[in-house]
């Protein structure tokens, strides 16, 4: 339990791109949200490629890397993926399903 606690953005694409950086939201360009009505949801912004993920330095550092996550947003062609070498997104699944 925390007594307090706070997250780098108020919505979930750039706190987890955060956590998976350690890079602040303004830092990696993540700090917008844009309706784009040809494309399934927002248009978000994708983790830069410059920037190197926790999964990507484990992976390298010989650990096995798996994810799954039942965030829609959080696909692997936006970088969420990286560094995984199993990554699985089941959508806004229930936690039963995951």
């Amino acid at each position: 339990m925390f007594d307090a606690a706070s997250a780098p953005s108020s919505w979930t694409v750039p706190s987890v791109a955060s956590m998976l950086t350690g890079a602040l939201p303004h830092q990696l360009g993540m700090v917008g949200s844009h309706w784009n009505p040809r494309a399934s949801g927002h248009d978000q912004a994708r983790i830069p490629s410059a920037a190197t993920t926790l999964a990507e330095r484990l992976l390298r550092g010989g650990y096995r890397t798996y994810a799954v996550t039942s965030n829609a947003h959080l696909t692997a062609n936006r970088g969420f993926g990286r560094g995984f070498a199993f990554y699985a997104n089941v959508d806004f699944g229930a936690a039963a399903s995951v």
